[in-house]
């Protein structure tokens, strides 16, 4: 694997996706995947302290993204993965991520921003737990071990919108290969 992966538990990288594709999703799910019936959308404020947000659970343009993108993210990590899902989600005025670990399905994570109205710092903690502040520019990504670092964003949002799309892959030989094709299930065979 990727020794500085393994060293900080992230990566970031610059233009993973073309602007124009993010723009793209980003203007997309702006102007209308934050009212349309196939989104989820919700408060979950009691359950995970998030506040309002909007989400979409394996959009046709994040299985695009995950495939296309799955070469690259080998030659990045440096093992093969297996894709698992992905999925969309837009923060809203007040919404917050508290530091948290990825379930099973995401043990190498890429978030990837596609647009905001404001900056919104990705916070993720290297092995020893020493928290690095990371901001992310349209079509940056930031590619971390979902289930091994800590990771969150800082305080609330103070925007009207951070739109972001995560993909989420698992080492094709590793121990948890069993949850490839995941899209969306927590059990093991």
């Amino acid at each position: 694997m990727n020794k500085q992966l393994l060293k900080t538990n992230y990566l970031v990288v610059k233009n993973f996706l073309p602007k124009e594709w993010a723009e793209e999703l980003y203007v997309e799910f702006r102007d209308h995947g934050r009212i349309e019936s196939a989104v989820r959308t919700y408060n979950i404020k009691a359950l995970d302290n998030l506040g309002f947000v909007h989400e979409y659970k394996n959009p046709v343009g994040g299985r695009e993204i995950l495939y296309y993108m799955a070469q690259r993210m080998v030659d990045i990590v440096g093992e093969r993965l297996y894709p698992t899902y992905a999925f969309m989600r837009c923060y809203n005025e007040g919404s917050c991520l508290p530091m948290h670990t990825d379930r099973p399905a995401c043990e190498v994570s890429v978030s990837i921003h596609l647009g905001s109205d404001k900056p919104w710092e990705f916070i993720i903690e290297d092995p020893d737990r020493n928290p690095t502040s990371v901001i992310l520019e349209q079509g940056d990504a930031i590619v971390y071990l979902g289930c091994v670092a800590r990771h969150g964003r800082k305080d609330n949002y103070d925007g009207d919108h951070y739109i972001q799309i995560f993909l989420h892959y698992v080492r094709s030989r590793g121990p948890l290969s069993w949850c490839v094709g995941d899209l969306n299930k927590n059990k093991r065979p």
